[in-house]
């Protein structure tokens, strides 16, 4: 009895297998089992729209509720026309009345990062860099009432009154290879996956951050050989 089980089960993967035939082509070059998401996904607060992004970086505001009319077809309402402007990622403000884009994302190690921010107004319909003067920047975020965007650049704190667009630098001691605001060094982030190193108060009138020291850790060199010649790369490496 127990052989005949066996068998038919071992009949029964017989036949997935051969119905469903898995090749290396079919896994990485046409990506037949990726599945399918929605691109650029944000619920929005009135608990009942969110927007996607389209193939050509626009972003469309939808209503849940439409999702409930099956046959019936929707036309969104587009609250950003994206042009030839292409971007990684991007977040509302609380009063969903701004729009803060990440573009030119590179990696620094395994989860740090640079890129260049770009803040939109949604009433003016203007597209500006957040920062023209301090680029790149990195672990750009909004403050809780929504009024800044708080930002790092060469391991100082910057943040941005968006009423106005005056800029300040909290902190001016931040230097490569020396010392850190803001963000992680390289132990923080690679044994415990942590990058940002700041937050905002909830009321929004306060920004805790960690500095870290590196004058003492010693300094390592590293050879790329990715481009044409030989690139040098100094680090710290506790």
């Amino acid at each position: 009895m127990t052989k005949h089980i066996y068998l038919l089960v071992s009949i029964f993967f017989a036949s997935i297998s051969f119905a469903q035939e898995i090749t290396i082509g079919k896994i990485w070059k046409n990506y037949e089992f990726y599945p399918q998401y929605a691109q650029g996904f944000n619920s929005m607060a009135d608990g009942i729209s969110y927007t996607v992004q389209d193939e050509n970086y626009n972003i469309l505001k939808l209503n849940i509720q439409d999702l409930t009319n099956v046959g019936n077809e929707v036309e969104p309402e587009i609250i950003f026309s994206a042009s030839d402007f292409t971007y990684s990622d991007y977040e509302f403000n609380s009063d969903e009345s701004k729009i803060l884009f990440l573009t030119n994302k590179m990696s620094i190690y395994r989860y740090s990062y640079t890129a260049v921010y770009y803040l939109y107004d949604r009433e003016t319909k203007k597209l500006e860099p957040l920062d023209d003067l301090h680029q790149p920047q990195t672990l750009a975020e909004y403050s809780p009432d929504g009024n800044f965007v708080s930002y790092i650049h060469k391991n100082n704190i910057y943040v941005k009154e968006l009423s106005n667009g005056k800029i300040r630098q909290l902190t001016h001691d931040g230097k490569k290879n020396k010392v850190i605001n803001g963000t992680s060094d390289w132990v923080y982030e690679e044994e415990f996956a942590i990058t940002k190193a700041y937050d905002w108060s909830p009321d929004s009138r306060y920004i805790g951050f960690l500095k870290f020291n590196e004058n003492n850790v010693k300094q390592f060199r590293m050879t790329f050989y990715d481009d044409l010649y030989p690139d040098s790369y100094k680090f710290k490496y506790p």
